[in-house]
């Protein structure tokens, strides 16, 4: 299975509808990587200039073009290590099923994450 990136970003805008309510927030921002993308996203208030409106704890999310998975990153760190941790995740569970690798990724620790 290989996801296009429409269909990657149409993961993301349903995930986010179910979190913070249908037409609340949007994705600002793409980032692509040979794997998938890098999802920011904001209110879209935010997006259309009201600085005020800015979403606090709203993590990046990856979405991976390759097996569908989505891994959310964190805010305590710079995205470069989240990226690195994600890409050993990746090595790591080789082989694995996407019930496997999500339960994997949600159990290990993130280096960007100690304070």
């Amino acid at each position: 299975m290989l996801l296009s990136l429409e269909e990657c970003k149409l993961k993301v805008t349903v995930s986010l509808d179910n979190l913070y309510g249908v037409a609340k927030v949007a994705v600002s921002h793409v980032r692509e990587y040979e794997w998938g993308w890098l999802f920011s996203y904001n209110s879209i208030e935010q997006i259309q200039g009201n600085e005020d409106a800015g979403l606090m704890g709203n993590a990046p999310i990856i979405v991976n073009k390759l097996t569908g998975e989505m891994a959310v990153t964190g805010t305590c760190g710079p995205i470069k290590d989240f990226i690195e941790d994600y890409e050993d995740h990746m090595r790591e569970t080789e082989g694995f099923s996407l019930e496997e690798k999500s339960e994997a990724w949600r159990k290990k620790p993130k280096k960007a994450r100690w304070f």
